[in-house]
């Protein structure tokens, strides 16, 4: 029996529609979903919403404590982590974990994200845009928000490292040839709304990246930076008219983490649905 991990911060509005769509698996997959941290009622909905699921509570609001509680409350495989504010089908994960036993060799996967932008402004459509045609943001596990390994995956590191990056983390613990993308097995995930929203959580993102690179737990990662922006505008000349929009987000969202980060407050869960 395959499981799957869920951890949930403040959650209440997107719980639901998760469970939801994973309902068809009831009893065939060990669901965890570990609220971490919680000062709503998203335990209360996910009981609600999935009596089949197994829902654990913890005081601190720590997704790689949420994660290490989740995968000490489960021995099954594979494993699938998937983040609470996303929506897949069933159909996907049973994708996901298909695809691990289909190639020989492969330990993680990871679906292909689909980002909803309709309730985002025109700035943070713009930044979207550009973003997702970046290298580095098209292949890998990391910023899919929906990662499956197999046994002998998880076996290559103990416990989650007490750090926000845990998606980059787990991407480099595998070759490419470890790792894919399932293009079949589809996740959804609702973009920032405003531009103070999208900075926060693109704050948080390379907060997190720099952490597990400081760390020493990975080193960087190609296909960003400057050269993945002349990448980008190589591949798509059109992408330029999206580039002042990239430029703002990443540079306030990078200034952002400094500034959290000489405050002390760069481990802080934010929400970034502004």
């Amino acid at each position: 029996m395959p499981s799957i991990i869920i951890p949930a911060h403040q959650e209440a509005e997107s719980i639901g529609g998760l469970l939801t769509g994973l309902e068809p698996l009831a009893g065939e997959i060990d669901v965890v979903v570990v609220c971490n941290g919680c000062t709503d009622n998203t335990a209360e909905i996910a009981g609600r919403v999935a009596p089949w699921a197994r829902i654990l509570e913890i005081p601190v609001g720590s997704k790689p404590a949420a994660l290490n509680l989740g995968d000490a409350g489960t021995t099954a495989f594979p494993r699938l982590y998937l983040d609470a504010d996303v929506v897949i089908a069933a159909v996907s994960v049973q994708r996901l974990f298909e695809a691990l036993d289909a190639v020989p060799g492969l330990v993680a996967v990871a679906a292909t994200p689909l980002y909803d932008a309709s309730s985002s402004s025109l700035t943070v459509r713009s930044y979207q845009r550009f973003w997702e045609k970046l290298p580095a943001n098209r292949r890998g596990l990391a910023g899919t928000n929906a990662m499956a390994v197999t046994r002998s995956g998880r076996e290559r590191f103990g416990t989650w490292p007490d750090l926000i990056g845990d998606d980059y983390f787990l991407d480099g613990l595998f070759s490419d040839s470890e790792k894919t993308r399932v293009t079949d097995a589809v996740i959804s995930r609702p973009v920032s709304r405003g531009f103070l929203g999208c900075i926060s959580r693109k704050s948080r993102v390379h907060q997190g990246n720099r952490d597990v690179q400081t760390e020493g737990l990975r080193p960087a990662h190609a296909g960003g930076g400057v050269g993945g922006v002349l990448t980008v505008l190589r591949n798509s000349p059109a992408a330029i008219t999206d580039l002042p929009a990239y430029v703002l987000v990443t540079v306030s969202s990078r200034v952002l983490s400094w500034w959290r980060r000489r405050r002390g407050t760069s481990d802080v869960w934010f929400r970034d649905r502004l």
